[in-house]
């Protein structure tokens, strides 16, 4: 917590493979001129698993341009590369908040290359507020200010959470941005209700 770099990966970077999150916090860490505030994985998923609100958190954290560069995922950014061109990003549980980023993806910046694709998946079966993940106040200064997805090949499955209080400075769509895929809603999910 409270790391900074100059470059990709404030608080952790990972050049291949997934990072698992089940408990604990990552917060208040800076990408500058780098893309992932809190984490930045280039070639792999990201799974912050299972388990109540206030079990695990990615909070703070910010992605900033300096000389053109970076600024993408304020909490989480995931890109595609190599032969692996397959993205899985699961937010089941836990409190993703208060987030920024100079461009895109003020939470989670979803990067998925030419041809790769996609399944992110938000909350899960079990309802209850308290096993459901909150992704909110987070901000971008361009597009997504919770999650932004870059890529046609994507699908985006809301169970059930709260998403609310996410602001994109450029674009009307301040919670979250597909470009391209399909989303499909199911069940206790929330976005902008104020709910908690």
């Amino acid at each position: 917590n409270g790391n900074h770099a100059t470059g990709d990966g404030g608080g952790i970077w990972l050049g291949s493979g997934n990072v698992t999150m089940t408990g604990g916090n990552i917060t208040k860490n800076m990408a500058n001129g780098g893309d992932g505030g809190g984490i930045c994985i280039l070639g792999g998923n990201f799974y912050m698993k299972e388990g109540t609100r206030d079990s695990k958190s990615l909070k703070e954290n910010s992605a900033t341009v300096m000389d053109g560069q970076g600024g993408n995922g304020g909490g989480v950014y995931v890109s595609a590369s190599g032969s692996d061109k397959h993205l899985t990003v699961d937010l089941l549980a836990g409190d993703m908040s208060g987030n920024t980023s100079s461009k895109h993806g003020g939470g989670i910046y979803v990067d998925m290359k030419e041809g790769a694709t996609a399944d992110i998946t938000i909350g899960n079966e079990t309802t209850g507020d308290i096993l459901n993940p909150f992704l909110g106040n987070n901000y971008a200064g361009l597009s997504g200010g919770g999650l932004d997805v870059e890529g046609t090949g994507s699908d985006i499955t809301i169970w059930s959470g709260t998403i609310n209080g996410n602001v994109s400075a450029y674009v009307s769509n301040t919670d979250i941005r597909n470009e391209g895929g399909v989303s499909q809603m199911i069940q206790e999910f929330r976005l902008m209700t104020g709910r908690e």
